[in-house]
């Protein structure tokens, strides 16, 4: 009898188990494609691939000591989805975020199913007359993927938190009349 109870409760167990291993999702990557989070461009192996194209946004996204690269011959596919371009960027030569852009609400959809099946259910999802967004996030990273306006353009944003912080510090230090660079 004891026998047949150990057996059931190990069973019981080892189901909850492998339910549990099946439902936990991989933390969200810090960096993008072998850059790390706060990684300089210079110590990137493959840097010599790397074109700077800040000039080319004009200041439309990039803030205050950003720069923008994209990979020279990248074939700009992120999770099975063509995109036009796939922008680097770093703030005061640290690696910070990445930016894509698509179209099509197959796209959207595609890029959803992978990272929750990726990382698990999103923090948050936001969903207006306008656009949809949908917004995955851990202590170092966010991911956010947005589908907006009538021909369902799809943007994927993925930034790293410290350096939107050590950023947030170092501005709100520039300010300050005691200003001692970071």
């Amino acid at each position: 009898m004891k026998r047949t109870l150990y057996s059931l409760a190990f069973a019981v167990l080892s189901l909850l188990s492998l339910i549990t291993s099946a439902n936990a999702a991989a933390p969200l990557p810090h960096g993008f494609r072998g850059l790390v989070w706060g990684q300089a461009l210079e110590d990137f192996t493959e840097k010599n691939s790397m074109q700077d194209t800040s000039s080319a946004f004009e200041d439309k996204f990039l803030g205050k000591n950003e720069t923008a690269y994209k990979r020279l011959h990248d074939d700009n596919i992120i999770g099975g989805v063509k995109f036009t371009a796939v922008t680097y960027i770093f703030w005061r030569d640290k690696f910070k975020a990445i930016t894509a852009y698509t179209a099509g609400s197959d796209k959207f959809t595609q890029l959803i199913n992978l990272t929750k099946k990726n990382f698990g259910r999103p923090k948050s999802i936001e969903e207006n007359q306008y656009c949809k967004r949908v917004i995955w996030s851990d202590k170092q990273t966010e991911l956010v993927i947005t589908m907006a306006g009538d021909d369902h353009q799809v943007h994927l944003y993925m930034r790293s938190l410290a350096i939107e912080n050590l950023e947030n510090r170092w501005e709100k230090a520039s300010k300050s009349p005691t200003h001692t660079e970071l």
